[in-house]
């Protein structure tokens, strides 16, 4: 697993091509669930949703139920920018 990570990661430039080789290559070593991708604003320090992709056979979420800014207190991305 750590191979193919370190592989997809070397090989690719664009952030949303390796998000999704990254998906693809952990897709059947995780429990079902989601793989995201969130990027911590600097001025209002919230986390806003870059990329989402299903993984172990979760369903995609309905695009209503799938927040793409969450304030900094919801925010798993800002929680660890914040404790880094």
């Amino acid at each position: 697993v750590l191979l193919a990570v370190a592989q997809a990661v070397a090989a690719h430039a664009e952030v949303s091509a390796l998000l999704k080789d990254l998906a693809a290559a952990l897709r059947t070593h995780l429990p079902p669930g989601y793989i995201s991708f969130a990027l911590v604003d600097a001025d209002t320090h919230s986390g806003k949703l870059q990329y989402l992709e299903p993984v172990g056979g979760a369903r995609p979420p309905a695009p209503a139920d799938t927040p793409t800014e969450l304030p900094a207190a919801e925010s798993p991305a800002a929680f660890v920018s914040d404790t880094q």
